[in-house]
């Protein structure tokens, strides 16, 4: 994909911005060749290595609701920048999300203890295993809570806990991601500026679904698949040209909100 969008339009002033899921070291290994620059999202057990970072320093904001940082490549690497981003919108949801779970999992688990304290389960080993569904079915809270069950006399006990340390990286962590590149003369502000076209380049293809209503759409033929991104294409051109018109006279970047107003 590389090589052949370099064929079509040169490879000078290029940036490739790609988003976690394409990061990889292979990825990384073929960007840095030839001198290519990047921006990419990182893994987010890359988040780990920040921990400091996280918690001191001054943060930058870049607008409303997101505040960025620049840090330094960690690995010894001088050609390599990191940025680290917080925002408003993106914390309340991962910590909507991790409350539910971490609710859900400590409601099964409570049930959980009542059964054994009242002897309704009668081994060691049928405590365990429901206790590892429970962990499995919400996973994403499982960290946060030991569990352990323990034999005394006749009986058996059920204990879980919360490890604080855990939980105090899960609120500072909450709501933070990592950008890594090796464009080194740009400010926070022109880094976000560019990772965020990914953000536009997906709503242009949820121009088919939102504001085209083709969806849902079954093509198995190459010629239609190419003429449906097509009409894809010419939707988005149309939709910037628009931001563009109103961008002019002061009335923001997103034409959507103007189309609503004329309704």
């Amino acid at each position: 994909m590389i090589r052949t969008v370099e064929q079509v339009y040169g490879q000078a002033e290029g940036i490739w911005i790609m988003d976690r899921g394409m990061g990889s070291a292979e990825t990384l290994n073929l960007l840095s060749q030839e001198n290519r620059h990047y921006i990419l999202g990182t893994p987010k057990n890359l988040l780990k290595k920040f921990n400091q970072e996280l918690g001191e320093g001054t943060w930058k904001s870049v607008h409303p609701g997101l505040e960025v940082k620049l840090c330094q490549s960690l690995f010894g690497n001088e050609r390599e920048v990191f940025i680290l981003c917080q925002t408003t919108a993106r914390q309340a949801k991962e910590k909507a999300i991790r409350d539910r779970f971490l609710g859900l999992l400590e409601a099964g688990l409570l049930r959980l203890q009542r059964s054994c304290e009242t002897a309704r389960l009668r081994s060691v080993k049928m405590a365990e295993r429901r206790c590892g569904r429970l962990r499995e079915r919400y996973h994403r809270a499982s960290r946060f809570i030991t569990t352990a069950v323990e034999k005394q006399n006749y009986l058996f006990q059920f204990r879980r806990s919360r490890p604080d340390d855990q939980l105090a990286w899960a609120h500072r962590r909450v709501g933070s991601y990592v950008l890594g590149s090796n464009v080194k003369d740009w400010t926070p502000e022109e880094f976000l500026r560019a990772y965020i076209q990914l953000t536009d380049a997906e709503k242009a293809f949820r121009i088919q679904k939102d504001d085209l209503r083709l969806r849902p759409l079954w093509h198995q033929k190459e010629n239609r698949v190419r003429a449906l991104i097509l009409v894809y294409f010419l939707a988005s051109v149309l939709l910037k040209c628009f931001g563009q018109m109103c961008l002019q006279p002061g009335l923001g970047d997103d034409p959507r909100n103007i189309i609503e107003e004329i309704k």
